[in-house]
């Protein structure tokens, strides 16, 4: 009997640090190495005497809750490469000096030299095999590869580790309007041992057409009583989706945007062959007409006066000074109540951001800007989940990406629909699988 071990070093029953160990006999296999926006900065639950022990590390995209540990590998003695796309690599660079950023800001460090940084060293799937298809990654390894709709470069992985075969979504949606997603071949699926997948969402079932209607009606709603809408976005992801949904949805309205966004959208016009066929020409018309500024410059420039705007910053989090200077003009003069700042994403705890929505929830009539949360669709609820399992069809599933009584609603939602094969862990815990249709739960 073939058996396996899947351990959880970061990322289920949480937001952040997704790391997971698969180990089958002497192969073993990481996925993805990240951190965590908490405190002076959290990381996976390394187990040192094992990390020079790793076959191979795959990397499923550039976030930084998915990529930020890797150095500390090498740290540990790791001295074998990572697998990951070609868009991946090349934008790792920007989320790094972030994260030190916000390391910085917290007093705190990483637990890794920038010498070892350079150590990171990639393979590239496109060159061993086209998507979709079964490649040699290391002795005892199969791989096999696809389009995951997160962000340009981001990809599921599904291994084959000494007969044992668990798929990993990585962060995906197939509800991008600019990315494509692809799962793998239903015959690649068949005696799928476990399935490690992204419900960041829990138990949510909004579609993204549902969120869609909401964030337009919501600018729509401030527009009319004259008011800006300040959207704080990502600098890759949702923020250039978002920018050509409201062109579409509000051609008439002016948009403002902050202009290291508009090199994101140079960028992704590099990567086509991540795209939907219409991406590149929908991202041209958004451009056009399309006002932009720094947001180091005086934030009143963009358009605190005039005609009503909407403001797409790349900072979901408010951490940067040019972002927390443009809230301020939202809340300043006798317009600041017909204001508005919508976030659309997940929100750090201690983050500036946070702060801003604690305050408003506890005083939502405080005569400042209103603060909305709107998501806009970058991950998976409940219902994107159980189309994935239905595809799949996993002996066992693995939950991540979102905080234990959201994973624990979700199984049981999950279990209330005839599938019992699912499972809230936390970072520590183990799951033992076989390649066979039985396995059980450890807890360590």
């Amino acid at each position: 009997m073939s058996l396996a071990i899947l351990e959880v070093w970061g990322g289920a029953g949480e937001h952040g640090r997704a790391c997971y160990r698969i180990a089958n006999g002497p192969v073993s296999v990481m996925l993805d190495c990240g951190g965590k926006r908490s405190g002076r900065g959290e990381y996976p639950l390394w187990k040192p005497e094992l990390v020079p022990q790793l076959t191979t590390v795959f990397l499923s995209h550039a976030h930084e809750d998915h990529t930020v540990g890797l150095p500390a590998l090498y740290r540990m003695g790791y001295r074998g490469e990572i697998w990951t796309t070609r868009a991946t690599a090349t934008r790792i660079a920007s989320n790094f000096r972030m994260w030190k950023g916000y390391l910085a800001e917290q007093g705190s460090a990483a637990p890794y030299s920038a010498e070892e940084e350079e150590l990171l060293r990639f393979r590239y799937l496109e060159d061993s095999a086209e998507e979709g298809e079964w490649f040699e990654a290391a002795p005892g390894v199969r791989a096999c590869w696809g389009p995951s709709g997160h962000l340009a470069g981001s990809v599921w992985i599904l291994l084959d580790i000494e007969g044992c075969r668990v798929f990993y979504s990585g962060d995906y949606t197939h509800e991008s309007s600019l990315l494509r997603a692809e799962l793998p071949k239903p015959e690649y699926c068949r005696n799928l041992s476990a399935a490690i997948v992204d419900a960041a969402y829990g138990a949510r079932t909004e579609s993204q057409a549902e969120m869609m209607a909401q964030l337009i009606g919501t600018i729509r709603q401030v527009s009319e009583r004259g008011g800006h809408v300040f959207l704080p976005v990502p600098l890759h992801g949702r923020g250039l989706e978002l920018l050509a949904l409201l062109r579409e949805a509000l051609p008439d309205t002016r948009i403002v945007a902050e202009a290291s966004l508009l090199q994101g959208a140079a960028k992704i016009k590099e990567d086509e062959a991540w795209l939907h066929p219409s991406a590149i020409e929908r991202m041209n018309l958004a451009l056009r007409g399309l006002q932009t500024s720094p947001f180091n410059e005086a934030p009143s420039g963009l358009a605190m006066s005039g005609a009503p705007a909407v403001i797409i910053g790349p900072d979901a989090q408010l951490q940067t000074e040019g972002a927390q200077a443009c809230y301020r003009q939202l809340n300043r003069g006798e317009n600041a109540v017909s204001n508005a700042i919508i976030f659309t994403g997940h929100v750090h705890s201690g983050s500036c951001a946070s702060k801003i929505i604690a305050r408003h929830e506890a005083d939502p009539e405080h005569g400042h800007c209103s603060v909305y949360r709107i998501p806009y669709k970058v991950h998976q609820g409940l219902p994107d989940v159980w189309r994935m399992l239905e595809h799949l069809n996993p002996r066992v599933l693995l939950p991540v990406h979102t905080d234990k009584e959201k994973t624990d609603r979700l199984v049981s939602e999950l279990a209330s629909r005839g599938y019992s094969g699912a499972h809230s862990l936390t970072p520590g815990q183990t799951l033992i699988l076989t390649a066979e249709a039985e396995y059980e739960r450890e807890y360590r």
